[in-house]
């Protein structure tokens, strides 16, 4: 039995007055949920406002303080519990000039680098920018930097990546300076006063300075 198949046939459109339709964009809320603008807001919050947030410092205060309203705000049972850690001294009279009797510098370790020691030459390297790094580069050396342009970690970093052991950096100003990495860096990094860096600054332009960075508890 033969089975009748239909063949679909085109034809051109037939041409009308009638003006082609419209398409009208519809704007269509995409905040379904509530909670959302919120908790972008307590992420600002936290990330600009109350940082950085270094360990028991006020800024790691307020930040609790801030989840804990937060969290009371909804609906939960919220509290501050306190604990007790061995806290790093991170000022003292940290460097010393090798091979002299001289009193030793006081220093302040930059809030998030890491305690320990160095004893190696010092290496000027301005405002600590990579195109200040020499070009045989600061392997087996101190990095001794000025305060500004750049970020005090991003001194670091550039002179970690450049092979030197550690860094100082001297405040633009004559008093001292308490610094901050934005971010943790496992690096030894101490600042120092203006009136420090001055004085250090124009002993490396009479010959080679070594110093020891003794930043250990």
């Amino acid at each position: 039995m033969a089975t009748a198949i239909a063949t679909p046939t085109l034809t051109e459109p037939i041409a009308t007055s009638e003006a082609a339709p419209t398409h009208t964009a519809t704007v269509v809320s995409t905040d379904t949920d509530p909670f959302g603008a919120q908790a972008l807001e307590y992420v600002e919050t936290l990330s600009v406002d109350l940082s950085p947030r270094t360990t028991a410092s006020a800024g790691e205060l307020a930040a609790a303080e801030f989840l804990q309203d937060r969290m009371a705000a909804l609906g939960y049972e919220a509290e501050l519990q306190d604990f007790e850690f061995d806290f790093l001294e991170q000022e003292g009279e940290f460097i010393q000039f090798v091979g002299s009797d001289e009193p030793a510098v006081s220093a302040r370790m930059i809030r998030g680098s890491i305690v320990g020691t160095a004893e190696k030459r010092l290496v000027d390297i301005g405002p600590g920018g990579i195109t200040d790094i020499p070009f045989e580069g600061l392997t087996g050396a101190i990095a001794f930097a000025d305060r500004g342009v750049i970020p005090f970690e991003t001194k670091a970093r550039n002179a970690a990546r450049a092979g030197a052991v550690a860094i100082i950096v001297a405040n633009n100003f004559p008093d001292p300076i308490s610094a901050t990495f934005e971010q943790q860096f496992d690096f030894l990094s101490d600042s120092i006063s203006g009136v420090d860096g001055d004085q250090i600054r124009a002993r490396m332009t009479e010959g080679e300075v070594s110093v020891r960075l003794d930043d250990a508890p």
